[in-house]
């Protein structure tokens, strides 16, 4: 099965929402030389890669508002307790569902 027809069968996020693999090690500092606070990388940060982004949000005139500061492939980064945990039944993978709004920061 080719990657693009994996894609197509896998969960689709909905509005702003990202569809994201958590990755298990957090690094402390950015390739930009940022370094993230201890505090949270122990209790709340969770690094995962952004597998699939939703198609954007209406707003209030009803144009879509588009996610296009954060592409597939992207590492991100988010408070544990903001994402849901989904898993794919026909894989049996686990992913989350986390809110554009809720990243605090990519590399």
């Amino acid at each position: 099965m080719h990657k693009q027809e994996e894609r197509s069968k896998m969960i689709r996020p909905m509005g702003a929402n990202l569809l994201v693999k958590k990755i298990d090690s957090v690094d402390r500092t950015t390739k930009s030389g940022l370094v993230i606070s201890a505090a949270l990388t122990d209790s709340d940060l969770t690094q995962a890669t952004v597998i699939l982004v939703g198609d954007g949000e209406q707003n209030y005139l009803g144009d879509t508002i588009k996610v296009d500061y954060i592409s597939v492939g992207d590492v991100v980064y988010y408070a544990e307790r903001n994402g849901t945990e989904i898993e794919d039944f026909e894989t049996n993978e686990k992913y989350y569902l986390v809110n554009a709004k809720n990243v605090m920061a990519k590399r």
